[in-house]
Formats: C-alpha cells, structure tokens, sequence
C-alpha cells in the first residue's frame, strides 16, 4: 500500500481499527520487538497516539461539523513551522483526521 492509499483509506474509514494502525506502523518504518501488536500504538483509536505522529514545530486546529443530519465529520489542519501551505483533511473520527494529516508531513 503506498502513502496516498493509505491517507485516503484513514479519510474514508468509519472508525479506527488495528488495521489502519500496523499500515501506519509499516509506512513509517516503526520498530518493534516482540509480539508486534502488543506494542502497537492505537494511533487511529486514540487522540493522544494519533498527536504522537505529528512533527515537532507544526501547529494544529482540529473542529467538528455536521456533514449529514446523521454525521459528524471532523476537519483537521496542519501549520508547518516553515510557512509551507497548511495540509487539511476531513475524516469521520477526529484520530482518523489526525492520522492523516500527519502521515502527509512525512
């Protein structure tokens, strides 16, 4: 799977899952020793994980709206520290939206 599927599956997701995470983990080259899914961080699962991911220096917003009278959908923006265009993305979970807005700062 290459960068671009894997940002665009973290925006279509419903939810996080343990999927989404070992793909994030082998996209970033993450080490591991062990049984690798007890050492799995829960980026898509957990906002404090999903945070771990962005870089140093970059600044963030993060607001939910209602797409549908159904759904939230959750917009979440990068600011680079270097003035670059800021990278914005919608995703149905606020950790999804995170994810993927980090992995494309890589």
């Amino acid at each position: 799977m290459t960068q671009a599927d894997l940002i665009m599956a973290l925006k279509t997701a419903r939810k996080g899952s343990q999927a989404l995470d070992d793909r994030i983990a082998k996209q970033i080259g993450w080490k591991h020793s062990g049984w690798w899914y007890d050492q799995l961080p829960h980026w898509t699962q957990s906002y404090d994980a999903a945070r771990t991911l962005i870089p140093n220096g970059w600044t963030w917003e993060l607001k939910h709206f209602w797409n549908h009278p159904w759904a939230i959908q959750y917009f979440f923006c990068l600011h680079s520290p270097r003035n670059e265009p800021p990278i914005e993305v919608y995703a149905m979970t606020e950790t999804l939206a995170v994810c993927a807005a980090a992995l494309q700062t890589r």
